[in-house]
């Protein structure tokens, strides 16, 4: 992954968002937090998202003895079907940061899906089986409105594979869309709480976890102490 890009997770639930970080190139080190969603996702939550993401980059810049120039957005949750409301949501958040020199790619990741894929071995007999890890279908059954793509994130023996569907809502990076599915399944890998893939990068996967410990155990925003470890595991 690229040294200066800080690829972020955002999952907005129930009164809260989980804001997930990486700190350095490998994505081994996160910063987490939760911002309570104190009026919808109006204009307040854009603010305390954006101070979240301004403090990650203060400590990312601590680490790592500079700035990132990429901020790579791994959007989930609630109110995340739909791509304009999202690309408002980006474009307030780009607006808010007011940084020039950090280029943001934002991304809504949707887990549940209605597509199917399966590939055929065999025409002829029409022998079919659940497409391997890393499978990209980027057209045909993609939107004609949006740049998007579905993943096959892991392999599965049992049952119909679902895909992850990832729609890219703004790319100031200037990403190839080869670099973009890359990435996306590269992180897949890298959750730690499990040996093998997850259906989502493994940022979505820590907000995931710590927004269900927010909503249903603690309903309150996690202490800052702990924001450099992933407590919520």
């Amino acid at each position: 992954m690229n040294h200066e890009n800080m690829v972020i997770g955002m999952e907005v639930g129930k009164g809260f968002t989980a804001i997930v970080c990486t700190l350095n190139s490998s994505a081994s080190q996160y910063y987490s937090v939760v911002v309570r969603n104190e009026n919808g996702d109006g204009e307040n939550c854009i603010q305390r998202r954006g101070e979240a993401i301004n403090n990650a980059l203060l400590i990312y810049q601590e680490v790592n003895k500079g700035r990132p120039k990429n901020l790579t957005v791994y959007r989930s949750g609630q109110n995340a079907m739909s791509p304009i409301q999202i690309q408002k949501e980006a474009n307030d958040f780009i607006e808010y940061l007011n940084d020039e020199d950090l280029k943001v790619t934002y991304i809504t990741v949707q887990k549940r899906t209605i597509v199917k894929l399966m590939h055929v071995t065999d025409w002829s007999s029409g022998d079919l089986k659940n497409p391997p890890a890393g499978t990209v279908i980027d057209h045909q059954v993609t939107s004609p409105q949006w740049q998007d793509f579905y993943l096959i994130p892991m392999n599965q023996t049992l049952g119909t594979v679902s895909p992850t569907h990832f729609t890219i809502v703004r790319d100031q990076g200037g990403y190839e869309p080869d670099q973009i599915q890359q990435m996306a399944y590269h992180l897949t890998h890298m959750y730690y709480n499990w040996t093998g893939n997850v259906k989502v990068p493994a940022v979505s996967q820590y907000c995931q976890k710590l927004l269900d410990l927010t909503v249903n155990h603690l309903n309150k925003e996690p202490s800052t102490a702990l924001s450099k470890t992933l407590f919520y595991l």
